[in-house]
């Protein structure tokens, strides 16, 4: 796919003013990187990443049951210094589960055969259904447990993960310690992620700056205003595939509306992400996968990105169908809207 010359492509960096900060416009996720069975795929992941043009990296205290920080500092070593890091506070593995996170393709196995294990997994994805608590004391530690594990002097942004609006936030403590840590130069910036925006507008616990990154499901709404960074933006991709592939009829009509079928060449992927991109404000789009070939969606993107026309085309076609995209995957059990 050729950008349209006429049209100005997104930019491949993102300037975050406020925070100081320059990023690749386009991020990757690493909530996923500890599925890969071997040490070896997970550097050769990362070094792709890389060479497809990305530099900024997502992580979290509790990604990869503990263990993804490490991994993710261990496949940086040596690499460029453009590369720029996020992690989050506030959720963590811990116990058990941070012991198993070490020997991530047994463990995914000992979790399968162990009921004991298996409730224990499951009482730590009930606690997210309870009341959280954002202190300073808690971002101290995990800070310093963070920078330890990434085997690094900074990070770029710490976020908050996931915090909701029954949570308990200790507002005036937190952001003085995060302004400390930023003038100390543990951090850059500072802010919140958010996996849920539904009721983002009546939360009013979160503190009251900072940078600001939250999901976005492109077929129902856009990230709220301030938004800086978007993330889970393919999880509609294989639905809406799906339903294309089923309904020959509208596959045409989307197909001359973009001037080529959208389930050959990964073309749905790439305006999926190049949609993300040309949101208000310009965001940073996360892009994840634990497949290296699937790399090329995101390098293409950066490199011959197409143009706004096509993306405002896709927006059209995806508000005309989205009732019986969602109506489809209701009625199937696929996903629920």
């Amino acid at each position: 796919m050729t950008p349209d010359p006429e049209l100005t492509p997104p930019p491949k960096t993102s300037s975050l003013a406020d925070a100081g900060l320059s990023l690749s416009a386009i991020g990757f996720g690493c909530a996923s990187l500890m599925r890969l069975p071997s040490a070896r795929e997970r550097r050769e992941l990362i070094a792709a990443t890389i060479d497809a043009g990305i530099t900024h990296f997502d992580v979290a205290r509790m990604y990869g049951l503990g263990a993804a920080e490490a991994e993710l500092g261990r496949a940086l070593r040596g690499r460029p210094e453009s590369v720029t890091i996020a992690t989050k506070f506030g959720i963590d593995a811990s116990g058990a589960l941070q012991r198993l996170g070490r020997l991530q393709a047994p463990a995914r196995a000992l979790l399968a055969r162990s009921s004991k294990l298996r409730s224990t997994v499951q009482a730590r994805r009930d606690s997210f259904a309870t009341p959280r608590r954002y202190d300073a004391d808690k971002a101290r530690i995990s800070l310093d447990r963070s920078l330890q594990e990434l085997g690094v002097g900074h990070v770029d942004i710490l976020f908050l993960h996931d915090p909701r609006r029954h949570d308990e936030i200790e507002q005036a403590a937190l952001v003085e310690f995060l302004d400390a840590a930023r003038r100390d130069g543990k951090i850059r910036a500072w802010g919140s992620s958010l996996d849920s925006v539904s009721d983002f507008e009546q939360m009013t616990n979160l503190p009251p700056a900072g940078v600001l990154q939250t999901r976005v499901d492109l077929l129902q709404q856009e990230p709220p205003p301030g938004t800086s960074l978007v993330f889970g933006l393919m999880a509609r991709h294989s639905l809406m595939s799906a339903w294309l592939r089923s309904h020959s009829d509208r596959r045409a009509e989307w197909s001359a509306a973009l001037g080529a079928d959208p389930l050959v060449d990964d073309l749905l992927a790439k305006l999926l992400l190049a949609q993300a991109m040309a949101l208000p404000g310009t965001p940073v789009a996360l892009y994840a996968t634990t497949k290296t070939a699937r790399l090329e969606v995101a390098a293409t993107v950066l490199s011959a990105p197409p143009g706004p026309a096509l993306t405002e085309a896709l927006s059209g076609l995806m508000a005309a169908d989205r009732d019986a995209i969602l109506g489809a995957a209701q009625a199937s059990g696929r996903f629920a809207p």
